[in-house]
């Protein structure tokens, strides 16, 4: 998973990208791990390095990883090959992916094999669905929304897949929660340190969301 972090505003604050990863489900969100990337395009390398991190202190198996858009990359599909982790990564309208879109029917379902990704071997494949109501509005016009994944998509229930990707969504309710919350004042510019802070904050947040649970 994967956030910004506050909007720069007035050439006078300076911010940190956040990558996160998270358990999303309908009873609870543990944050796994949070660390702040002083620059975007290394988020795919952030992703594997929290893969990594998360296998050696562990004795979890992880075996499917939802990613948003900004992951719509080659390398952020490799790293979860690489710890033989299922992505699935929302997908931008564009090439094979933007066909199937564009030939979906009006609130259906569709999926194809082996589609053209970045020149990815082996191929991946993709499908879409339609954006839920609740999901609808300004910022968001598309009426369907397209993914890409090892799955199989010809043998799993598309809607299933879909409405299991929402709970993703839900972690974004607890990132502002960890920032606005539990994450200290930190103005340091040092790597080292905000990471410090954010391991307190998420120590803190994941405690909260035991008791809570209880």
């Amino acid at each position: 998973l994967w956030t910004t972090g506050n909007v720069q505003k007035d050439n006078t604050s300076e911010f940190w990208h956040i990558g996160v990863l998270s358990i999303c489900s309908s009873e609870y969100n543990y944050i796994l791990g949070a660390t702040p990337v002083q620059k975007k395009s290394n988020r795919s390398d952030t992703l594997r390095r929290m893969l990594q991190w998360f296998r050696q202190l562990t004795d979890y198996d992880v075996d499917r990883c939802y990613l948003d858009s900004e992951f719509f990359e080659r390398a952020a599909f490799e790293a979860c090959r690489d710890f033989n982790v299922d992505a699935m990564i929302q997908a931008k309208p564009v090439g094979d992916v933007g066909d199937l879109v564009d030939g979906v029917d009006q609130g259906g379902y569709d999926s194809a094999s082996n589609v053209d990704f970045s020149s990815l071997t082996p191929r991946p494949n993709a499908f879409v669905a339609p954006v839920n109501p609740e999901e609808t509005g300004a910022e968001k016009q598309d009426s369907h929304t397209a993914w890409i994944t090892d799955l199989d998509v010809t043998e799993r229930d598309l809607r299933g897949l879909a409405y299991q990707y929402r709970y993703r969504w839900r972690i974004e309710t607890a990132i502002n929660q960890l920032k606005n919350t539990f994450l200290g004042r930190c103005k340091s510019s040092q790597r080292e340190v905000r990471t410090l802070y954010f391991g307190a904050a998420q120590l803190f947040f994941n405690f909260w969301v035991a008791l809570q649970s209880d």
